[in-house]
């Protein structure tokens, strides 16, 4: 089967009511920036488990640290929200190849994240979802994309990454891995399982993407400027998206959290 690949990006300011509630057939996306305050670090920090905490410990660097903390902590704090607890108090389990999944209170929402450099997507849907993925990548020259393409990608689009150069082939292999990666992700399998399974054509700049294998997939691709990629994949059709971005006005929020 394949299903329509295109690329949004009304991104919008969220409302006082975004987060109350969360439709059957809604899929909010939000796209939060990780370089934060010396105090929102902390209040992050503060709302992570043991377990979470370790993991952060366990990165190297500092920048990998930090942008754990941001992330994992504004997880808890957007699923707080919805979840009308507090963030401190949601607890995670993980699936076999490591997939988050909400443990207590348990399948009250399905939720996906990802990040990369100082930008993190969240994916948030109803309890009626029955699989999501997410994935982003920072867009950077990749020298080795011929070879990784060989490797992990369909004889088609490894020629079709190999006749490109400079700025299409880097981005036109994102696209490609976004997809695929979202993908993975959403089946709980990760890099672990057939990323061929998951073949893009990008023929066009709306394309196509074909989950072989897979019947009644969403994927949606992001538009999210000149510096990331990013892919969604949803198990059935017929999904609303909103897209949402924590503004200043919701930066301020999580210091609040007591």
């Amino acid at each position: 089967m394949s299903s329509r690949l295109t690329a949004t990006a009304n991104w919008q300011s969220p409302t006082p009511t975004t987060t109350r509630a969360i439709a059957p057939d809604n899929i909010h996306l939000w796209r939060v920036g990780l370089t934060r305050s010396p105090a929102e670090l902390a209040a992050c920090n503060a709302l992570l488990s043991p377990n979470e905490r370790k993991r952060r410990d366990r990165l190297r660097g500092e920048p990998l640290q930090r942008r754990f903390a941001i992330a994992r902590g504004i997880l808890r704090y957007l699923l707080g929200r919805y979840l009308k607890c507090h963030p401190a108090a949601i607890q995670f389990g993980y699936g076999d190849r490591g997939k988050p999944y909400l443990a207590e209170p348990a399948d009250a929402l399905q939720f996906n994240l990802s990040h990369s450099h100082e930008l993190a997507l969240y994916a948030i849907a109803p309890p009626t979802c029955r699989a999501i993925g997410i994935d982003v990548e920072q867009l950077r020259s990749r020298p080795n994309a011929d070879r990784l393409a060989r490797r992990f990608f369909s004889p088609r689009e490894a020629d079709a990454i190999a006749a490109l150069a400079g700025t299409r082939l880097d981005r036109d292999f994102l696209r490609l891995w976004t997809a695929k990666e979202a993908y993975l992700k959403a089946t709980g399998a990760g890099l672990r399982g057939a990323i061929e399974q998951v073949e893009v054509d990008l023929s066009s700049p709306i394309g196509q993407a074909q989950l072989l294998g897979a019947d009644n997939w969403t994927l949606q691709e992001l538009a999210l400027g000149n510096s990331y990629i990013g892919a969604v994949a949803i198990r059935d059709r017929d999904w609303k998206f909103a897209y949402w971005d924590l503004d200043l006005r919701d930066r301020a929020e999580i210091l609040l959290v007591d």
